[in-house]
C-alpha cells in the first residue's frame, strides 16, 4: 500500500511539475510575445516620429524656398522701381539742365552779338 501511495504521490508531483513547466513555458511565450509587440509598437512609433520629422523638414525647406522666391521678387521689383526712377530722372534732366545751358549760351551769344554790333 505504501508503494502504491508513493507511486500516486510521485505521479501527482510529476503532473504538478509538468503543469508548472507548462505554465512557465506559457508565461515565457507570453512575455516574448509582449516583447515582440512592444518592439513592433516602438518601431511603429519611431517610424511615425521619423515621418513627422521628415514632413517638418520638407515644410521648412518649402518655406525657405518660398521666402527666397519672395525675396528675389521683391529685389527685382525694387530694382525695376529704381531703374524706372533713374529713367524718369534722365528724361526730366534735359528739361531742367538744358534751359540753363541754353540761357547761358544765349546770354553769351547776346553779349557777343551786342559787342560786335557796338564795334
Amino acid at each position: 500500500m505504501e508503494e502504491e501511495e508513493e507511486k500516486k504521490q510521485k505521479r501527482m508531483r510529476e503532473e504538478e511539475d509538468k503543469e508548472e513547466e507548462e505554465k512557465k513555458k506559457k508565461k515565457k511565450k507570453e512575455e516574448e510575445q509582449m516583447k515582440k509587440e512592444g518592439k513592433k509598437k516602438k518601431e511603429k512609433e519611431e517610424e511615425k516620429k521619423n515621418e513627422e520629422e521628415e514632413e517638418e523638414e520638407e515644410e521648412e525647406e518649402e518655406e525657405k524656398k518660398t521666402k527666397e522666391e519672395q525675396k528675389k521678387v521683391l529685389m527685382q521689383q525694387q530694382k525695376e522701381e529704381k531703374d524706372h526712377q533713374q529713367q524718369q530722372q534722365q528724361q526730366l534732366f534735359p528739361f531742367f539742365a538744358y534751359p540753363f545751358l541754353d540761357c547761358s549760351k544765349s546770354s553769351s551769344m547776346r553779349r557777343r552779338s551786342s559787342s560786335s554790333s557796338k564795334r
